[in-house]
């Protein structure tokens, strides 16, 4: 069987050289993790998967992104990853993105500023898994 997902998405590689470094320090390696650097390629990404029938444990995607944004893409899969945590890294507060407003959505949602700290990463995730290093 496969390991559970953990899909980081984000247009700046060194953003994400940092993001899975810290995943893989808190959550340890019993996840795959899988980035992409667009909505669009994350979404590719997961049609690619979908055969193997990974679990997708997590998704961490920044907010702004050339081409369709973060929230964009948290509100594409929120129906079909219904319980799957999310978290948003962004500079603006929750209530100041604009996709975001009006919308009840189901699945656990975080909002983490942009650039962020470890330890704000940790306390979204300590919700959902139980971590290496906290």
């Amino acid at each position: 069987m496969t390991r559970p997902l953990v899909l980081c998405v984000d247009d700046d590689k060194t953003t994400l050289d940092v993001l899975i470094l810290q995943l893989k320090d808190l959550l340890g390696r019993q996840f795959q993790y899988e980035i992409a650097e667009s909505a669009e390629e994350a979404i590719e990404l997961l049609v690619e998967l979908q055969p193997t029938a990974t679990q997708l444990a997590l998704v961490v995607t920044d907010y702004l992104m050339q081409g369709q944004n973060g929230a964009k893409l948290i509100l594409q899969l929120q129906p079909q990853f219904p319980s799957t945590p999310m978290i948003l890294l962004s500079g603006l507060e929750k209530q100041f993105i604009p996709e975001l407003q009006g919308i009840d959505i189901a699945i656990p949602l975080y909002v983490i500023p942009k650039p962020w700290e470890k330890k704000e990463l940790q306390q979204a995730l300590v919700l959902h898994f139980p971590l290496q290093n906290a």
